[in-house]
């Protein structure tokens, strides 16, 4: 069985990655159908066959970031020396920086084997040179907004009537300022942003996660047409759903459409088949795969043993 899996993970790699731009409406649905296999794979300690599933859906669209993170370590766990390759080296082109490759930028998890990653990265740091000159340009602007976010927020107490007032002006400029961005240079992905590093040698995907963090302080307010633009970019696979979900969790009826409060409701199964569908409409797994998850993460802060992998962004389960 294991030579029968070996051989299509051989397989899969041969058509691993797509070819940039080639996403579309219909290879989005089946990047995501895969991911949900690999995850579920994950959850049952399948690493084999989550590989499978990664190579398999990378085929359709650019791998997101926490994919293409989970891919990784899944691949040095088996000690598949071509895919952890491939991955690490993919890493370092969107600006992934490693503690010992560069000096700064992310540790490696340590329930890996150092002498494995250390046998596979050789390529990383001029890669990751080649994204210092190059990402930084589609991140520059992002990050100007995301100062201006960050330094209102820091001026005085958040729960301050005053502040919070000059925070949500504040909010609706800067939504009208990303729409504008939008429009002159397209939606801030990962493949057209990657990860962010400064002379602290802090990393992080600033462009990506500005843009999140923008939309995620829109929580509350009214529909609006910023809403039709991240339905688009999640339909493109430009946007992750599981970010889109964070950002609407506190519109009315969304954890009911949704079936966020699984924990709270008994969902009938009519229920269920309604919330299957709204999920489908924003390319979520099934509810029964959600909740699986869900539970799985949430019980151990991340994943079992390999606490950097997760499915969803942990500002998912933050209540209310």
């Amino acid at each position: 069985m294991k030579i029968r899996l070996r051989f299509f993970v051989l397989v899969a790699l041969l058509n691993c990655f797509y070819v940039a731009g080639n996403a579309t409406h219909k290879t989005v649905p089946l990047y995501y159908h895969y991911i949900n296999k690999a995850e579920l794979a994950i959850v049952d300690s399948a690493f084999l066959e989550a590989l499978i599933y990664y190579s398999e859906a990378f085929t359709f669209k650019f791998p997101n970031d926490k994919d293409l993170e989970n891919a990784f370590i899944i691949a040095c766990i088996q000690k598949d020396t071509q895919l952890a390759r491939k991955f690490i080296n993919q890493l370092a082109l969107q600006g992934w920086a490693f503690y010992n490759v560069s000096g700064h930028g992310h540790s490696y998890p340590p329930y890996l084997d150092t002498n494995f990653v250390k046998s596979i990265n050789q390529d990383c740091d001029s890669l990751f040179q080649i994204a210092k000159r190059s990402l930084p340009v589609n991140m520059r602007y992002w990050s100007i907004l995301y100062e201006e976010d960050q330094r209102v927020r820091n001026t005085g107490d958040v729960n301050d009537p005053i502040i919070r007032s000059i925070a949500r002006a504040t909010d609706s400029l800067n939504m009208l300022f990303s729409l504008l961005l939008i429009q002159d240079r397209g939606f801030p992905s990962f493949e057209k942003t990657g990860y962010f590093f400064d002379d602290s040698g802090q990393v992080t995907n600033i462009a990506y996660s500005s843009f999140f963090l923008l939309y995620w302080h829109q929580r509350g307010a009214s529909v609006s047409v910023i809403d039709s633009v991240v339905l688009q970019a999640v339909a493109t696979g430009d946007f992750r759903p599981d970010l889109w979900m964070v950002c609407n969790k506190y519109r009315s009826g969304a954890k009911h459409l949704y079936g966020l409060d699984f924990e709270k409701e008994n969902y009938t199964n009519e229920e269920i088949a309604r919330i299957n569908d709204n999920r489908k409409s924003r390319m979520l797994e099934p509810f029964p795969d959600f909740v699986k998850k869900a539970k799985y993460q949430k019980a151990n802060l991340g994943l079992y043993a390999y606490p950097q992998i997760k499915f969803y962004d942990n500002f998912l389960f933050i209540p209310g």
